[in-house]
């Protein structure tokens, strides 16, 4: 038996330790349950005594979602695509989906949530599920391709709505504004949905041309949501946030998570769909990343900062409110 394989088995536990956050006694008890043996056994394992077997070495990675590559080689970066497993088949498979995530995040003690918005986060449009629906309808049409939205079928806010999918919108946001982030802001965040609302009224995607503007206004609200957020430096009575304007480096959607236990990174790849890593280089290297956007973003906290930052996003609206009047008369 090589000093190396030791090595490479005292690490594995050191991982498993770190990612349940729990001392040597606890360690044991955890292990020896996963693995279905006697703690005499373990701590033979722990002590370096015995080798852990192939299938021993499975049974932990999946349970504690370690990746043994990562161990071997400490500077690789591993992903997790769920979009290659299953692609959402409803709009409540996508909800349920973010809304088991944020379930087992809420489960962690002091999680944190960092995030580098190119577009709106979705989370926001929840506040008025018109909006929410609209951008589902479009994934559903495009990254989703889901057969029910092909072809000549027309975003209908009446038709969309039913009871299970505005419950998992109210269960989703109330999970949300629980959490304490750090959120990084940009004057082009509201681009995306606004040019997907002028594409569907140009092509007659609407049931009813009306919708665009009910759509337009659900817009201006989550403005008026985003301008309280930003003011209050709050989401909610139990979620605190901390805002930063980022004009200067504006790339792709990033979330990181952060806690003592719990490392991730959540990267867009086909938006909605997310990348996902566990790796510890992947974490430092995103932590690192965070610190150099906050040096050349402008808190979002001063009144000036603020008019002129929620200033140009309604100006956005406006301009195509106006466009669709005029093409209306």
């Amino acid at each position: 038996m090589s000093d190396n394989s030791f090595s490479l088995q005292n690490l594995l536990f050191q991982k498993i330790a770190s990612k349940a956050n729990i001392n040597q006694k606890s360690l044991v008890k955890d292990v020896t349950s996963v693995l279905n043996l006697n703690s005499n056994v373990i701590y033979d394992r722990l002590n370096g005594k015995k080798l852990l077997n192939i299938e021993e070495v499975q049974k932990l990675a999946l349970h504690y979602n370690i990746s043994l590559d990562e161990l071997i080689h400490s500077n690789l970066a591993i992903f997790k695509l769920d979009a290659l497993e299953q692609q959402p088949k409803s709009f409540n498979d996508y909800l349920l989906l973010i809304l088991n995530d944020l379930k087992v995040l809420g489960t962690i003690p002091n999680c944190e949530i960092n995030y580098v918005a190119s577009e709106m986060p979705f989370f926001y449009y929840l506040f008025y599920p018109e909006v929410a629906l609209f951008k589902m309808y479009i994934w559903a049409r495009t990254v989703w391709n889901i057969s029910a939205y092909q072809g000549a079928q027309k975003f209908n806010i009446a038709a969309f709505k039913n009871s299970e999918t505005l419950k998992n919108i109210e269960e989703l946001k109330a999970l949300y504004v629980k959490f304490p982030t750090t959120e990084y802001w940009n004057t082009n965040m509201l681009d995306t949905t606004i040019n997907q609302i002028r594409y569907c009224f140009h092509c007659e995607l609407f049931h009813d041309p009306k919708d665009a503007f009910e759509l337009l206004e659900g817009i201006e609200l989550t403005v008026d949501k985003l301008e309280e957020t930003a003011r209050t430096a709050q989401k909610s009575d139990q979620g605190q946030t901390i805002l930063f304007h980022n004009e200067l480096i504006q790339d792709s959607t990033l979330i990181m998570v952060d806690s003592p236990s719990t490392k991730a990174v959540y990267c867009v790849y086909d938006s909605p769909n997310f990348m996902i890593s566990y790796s510890d280089s992947t974490f430092q290297h995103t932590y690192e990343y965070f610190t150099k956007i906050r040096k050349h973003c402008l808190p979002l906290n001063s009144e000036q900062q603020q008019l002129r930052f929620f200033k140009i996003l309604r100006q956005k609206i406006k301009l195509v409110k106006e466009e669709f009047g005029q093409l209306s008369m």
